[in-house]
């Protein structure tokens, strides 16, 4: 018998692609140059501060719009998110979203859906003095679908 719990639902994982070489190429977050032959010298942010900013801002902007559709739940790593939507076309229409979002900021992107079992079993950060431990506890088939689909895909 399956429990409510075990009820299938349809995850996606979308991935920002490139991180680890934009990383290497950025190691820093902010580059400073100059003085130059006027005597002028500056500072500004890397393509890595850059591109992460507006990889979490087409994840907030599409999480955002689905509270109002139902409730959304997300894990947001660096570079990557599990997004559950509960549904298959709910789940569809964000992946969309977000493929849409992406090509417009300009940050590359690959999106899997998978559908079996999800559970969320702990979200925590734990903030003591300068220790900071962030929790994301969950497991379920449609993680490891979503991962693989999302790993068929072409760059």
């Amino acid at each position: 018998m399956v429990t409510r719990e075990d009820q299938p639902r349809t995850l996606i994982f979308v991935d920002m692609l490139g991180f680890a070489e934009l990383t290497r190429r950025n190691p820093t977050r902010v580059l400073e140059w100059g003085p130059d032959q006027h005597g002028f010298t500056g500072s500004g942010t890397t393509e890595l501060q850059g591109r992460v900013v507006r990889f979490h801002h087409l994840v907030d902007s599409v999480l955002s719009s689905q509270t109002a559709c139902g409730g959304v739940s997300a894990q947001v790593f660096s570079d990557c998110a599990y997004i559950d939507v509960t549904t298959s076309l709910r789940a569809l229409h964000v992946a969309a979203d977000l493929m849409r979002a992406s090509i417009m900021l300009d940050v590359p992107v690959r999106v899997g859906l998978g559908r079996g079992t999800y559970y969320a079993f702990k979200y925590s950060v734990e903030n003591t003095g300068t220790d900071v431990v962030t929790k994301a506890l969950f497991a379920g088939t449609a993680v490891v679908n979503a991962h693989s689909a999302e790993q068929c895909g072409g760059k």
